[in-house]
């Protein structure tokens, strides 16, 4: 057993017989108040001290439990990918997972996609130092990583790419960064590519559950929106906070609507592929089937319920949170359903 401490936390590293590790942290709180935790990595000691050194104890569970588990990042990856496209269109592909982290998008889709080669890009070295700590635990030569110096640009040294996932990115990105980047992306992939845009808060969602969690937020004007959303957010990023920190927070979100208008600039055709897979329908379901049952609360309840109401009202579907699947082609039909 290894045992690691910091200044608020005790973490006790236990071996497995499967080649997993048992993780039992205890945190100190509020007037010395403890508080346990356990589960289980793929992820032993020389990613635990990476880790600690990035945010202490909390960025350590936080990183390790979100990329497994029943309502965790793999599962989500599952629907945001195999609910618009077979398996087998995956395999011998090359998929770069924009904005990875510290891997665990990236590691997740490399066990969903045991044939296809994962490239993982993020801007931070330190993120990147732990992603290459955990390829070399679990020896993937067909996993790798690379560093970016911009926002709203690639790195020329990228190779070819036949699809790209941005699973969480894209509502962090400035305006101008979205439009600089998709055209960035869009002029990579090769005709018959494919552009996952994943678990991005939709911005015409009546009831926000990524942010403020506050109804009808979305539908104020600019300025009265910042005074309502710094308010709301005031533990987070401070009373001070500007218009542009609460953007990048992914206040705002983003709709399908600014992602076509984006590609379309660049005079290749968009199609969007319809989900039809894994018994997903629409969005709704993708929504519902990728939510975090374990952190369920009323506003996310009433969201999922508001959605699926007003659908069966209006036959309009609109989801929390939009799931994307686009093909680049050469064609002039907007809409495709595999």
């Amino acid at each position: 057993m290894v045992i690691l401490k910091t200044p608020e936390a005790i973490i006790n590293i236990e071996s497995l017989p499967n080649s997993r590790f048992s993780y039992h942290i205890t945190e100190s709180g509020l007037e010395n108040s403890l508080k346990d935790i356990s589960f289980e990595s793929y992820y032993g000691e020389r990613v635990a001290k990476a880790l600690l050194d990035m945010g202490g104890a909390e960025r350590l569970t936080s990183e390790l439990t979100r990329e497994e588990g029943h309502s965790g990042l793999e599962l989500g990856l599952k629907y945001y990918t195999l609910s618009f496209l077979p398996d087998e269109d995956f395999v011998g592909k090359r998929l770069l997972d924009f904005g990875c982290g510290c891997g665990a998008s990236t590691f997740a889709l490399s066990r969903i996609f045991p044939n296809s080669n994962i490239l993982g890009l993020d801007r931070l070295e330190d993120c990147i130092k732990v992603c290459n700590l955990k390829k070399e635990q679990l020896g993937l030569d067909r996993v790798s990583f690379v560093t970016s110096s911009s926002d709203d640009q690639l790195p020329s040294t990228l190779g070819h790419i036949d699809y790209c996932i941005l699973c969480g990115v894209y509502e962090h990105l400035l305006p101008l960064e979205r439009r600089s980047l998709l055209h960035a992306i869009w002029a990579m992939l090769p005709v018959g590519g494919v552009l996952f845009i994943a678990q991005t808060p939709n911005r015409y969602s009546p009831i926000g559950t990524h942010v403020t969690r506050i109804p009808m937020v979305n539908f104020l004007p600019d300025r009265l929106a910042f005074y309502v959303g710094r308010w709301a957010m005031k533990k987070q990023y401070g009373i001070d906070a500007d218009w542009e920190r609460l953007l990048r927070g992914g206040f705002r979100g983003g709709t399908a609507h600014e992602i076509e208008r984006i590609l379309r600039e660049t005079g290749t055709e968009p199609l969007f592929i319809q989900p039809g897979r894994l018994g997903v329908r629409d969005p709704i379901d993708i929504w519902n089937m990728t939510k975090d049952s374990s952190n369920l609360g009323l506003v996310k309840q009433l969201a999922g319920q508001f959605c699926r109401g007003f659908k069966s009202l209006t036959g309009i579907t609109v989801a929390p949170y939009i799931n994307l699947a686009i093909r680049k082609r050469l064609s002039t039909n907007l809409c495709e359903t595999q």
